[in-house]
């Protein structure tokens, strides 16, 4: 029986291990800059520009094949249903004088009636079935820029690819940090809700005993009780939405979802941090790293080379080729085989195409021109953007000084309120506005904390390159 009960407690402490050990798995530890890292390496929106890279990558590799030769085999049977005999004719035994045939014997006359016979017609037989095998070999001399071009335009596509990529992870982070600050505002909110529904609860319990000795009328025990109920649903629904954005914080940083997040917020309780100052220096390099506007130039790069290779269908191309094989073409029966080879050059040269080419090259420019106007227009509007970002800074730190004074002053207010409500100087209903305004600063001043922190990130990440175009 003692043994039964020992092995007993031990599985009971094995459970008890196991399940502990699974909630702690499900606990993800989180930080601003953990979360920023996650972002850019699992996210779905950088995967698939990393696919986007890989694709372009393959296909400058494609275009680099113009430049090899290219080696090709090839083979054919054929049956001739109909086959036509190969007939040499017109061969003949001149005629001789009695001069020239004195002397002959009968066997120089039967010499002559064979010669006579056989050159008057000669048919020769060729095989019903033709059969042909034979390795080929091209290589591009000359082909008017178009191969080069080619390359070059699929060259500059990576290279834009490249940036995009660049730009892609920058920003993927800024956006899950955005989140992750998102889900800790949601939370310092509700632990405000939470905060004054504790409150409430504690104040109707005061009135409850106040209006048992009649120091109070039942009109505010019931205006309480409709503040209580109304801050237990917002709890609630705050609650519900809180874990709406935990699920899609960890599905954008490539996380299981339905796991609790302990997010790190000491960010929150430091110095604010700080941003470079704005000026017009430091906003021309800003916008020379920007990675959308060099991806942007690169694209214009390629159109560039799209219009010569368009160009390069008015000049000749060159091919020089080889082959060397095996047919029985020429036989006089289906087994014999002889081989075959030959060399030489192919010219083609398109003389006219009624201006398709000269057309194509002018659609490529007239996009390579609205390209250039618009990046022309993104570099001014980027600069734009980074004095606004500066201005925003500056805004946000002001905001949440302001937030952090009437943080305090709604502190001193509910203090003054809660002593003029126990000496009847005010009603009920000022107090709970009091206790309400309190809560909404403490709410406010939270998300001015946490707008500081995203302004100064998103001006500091703004100008970045993060290396994926070397």
């Amino acid at each position: 029986m003692k043994k039964i009960l020992s092995w007993g407690a031990v599985a009971f402490w094995v459970i008890v291990v196991a399940a502990g050990r699974a909630l702690a798995a499900d606990v993800v530890k989180l930080s601003p800059e953990k979360v920023v890292e996650l972002a850019k390496k699992q996210s779905v929106v950088v995967k698939a520009s990393e696919y986007n890279v890989k694709a372009q990558e393959n296909a400058v590799k494609s275009a680099a094949t113009g430049f090899l030769p290219t080696l090709s085999a090839s083979g054919s049977a054929m049956h001739i249903y109909d086959k036509p005999l190969m007939e040499i004719s017109g061969g003949s035994v001149p005629k001789l004088s009695p001069l020239d045939t004195m002397g002959m014997d009968f066997g120089d006359w039967q010499t002559l009636a064979l010669l006579q016979k056989y050159l008057g017609g000669i048919n020769v037989q060729t095989p019903g079935n033709l059969y042909n095998a034979s390795v080929n070999i091209a290589q591009p001399v000359f082909a008017g820029g178009r191969i080069f071009n080619g390359y070059r335009a699929a060259k500059f596509g990576l290279e834009a690819q490249k940036y995009s990529y660049g730009r892609t992870v920058t920003e993927t982070g800024l956006t899950a940090e955005k989140i992750f600050w998102g889900y800790v505002g949601a939370l310092k909110g509700l632990d405000a809700v939470r905060e004054t529904r504790v409150w409430f609860e504690t104040l109707l319990k005061d009135q409850q005993q106040m209006y048992d000795h009649g120091l109070i009328i039942e009109l505010d025990i019931l205006n309480s009780r409709i503040q209580l109920d109304n801050f237990k649903l917002t709890e609630d629904k705050m609650r519900n939405s809180i874990r709406t954005i935990a699920d899609q914080l960890l599905l954008f940083i490539g996380l299981p979802q339905g796991a609790t997040i302990d997010a790190d917020t000491t960010m929150l309780a430091g110095f604010e941090p700080a941003a470079a100052a704005v000026t017009p220096d430091s906003v021309d390099q800003w916008v020379s790293r920007r990675e959308d506007l060099l991806a942007l130039s690169s694209q214009v790069k390629v159109l560039r080379a799209l219009k010569g290779l368009q160009l390069g269908a008015y000049s000749p191309s060159l091919i020089a080729i080889g082959s060397y094989g095996a047919t029985n073409q020429y036989s006089t029966f289906d087994g014999e085989m002889k081989k075959s080879s030959s060399v030489g050059l192919q010219l083609s040269w398109t003389l006219l195409d009624w201006g398709k080419a000269w057309r194509d090259a002018q659609q490529v420019e007239c996009q390579m021109q609205a390209a250039q106007l618009q990046a022309d227009n993104m570099r001014d509007m980027a600069k734009l953007k980074y004095f606004d970002l500066g201005r925003k800074v500056d805004e946000s730190k002001e905001a949440c000084a302001i937030a952090r004074e009437d943080l305090e002053t709604a502190q001193k207010a509910l203090t003054i309120a809660k002593l003029k409500y126990d000496a009847q100087a005010i009603t009920n209903t000022e107090l709970l506005d009091a206790r309400n305004q309190l809560t909404g600063k403490m709410v406010a001043f939270t998300q001015a904390r946490i707008n500081v922190i995203l302004a100064v990130e998103e001006f500091r990440i703004a100008p970045l390159n993060s290396g994926a175009s070397q």
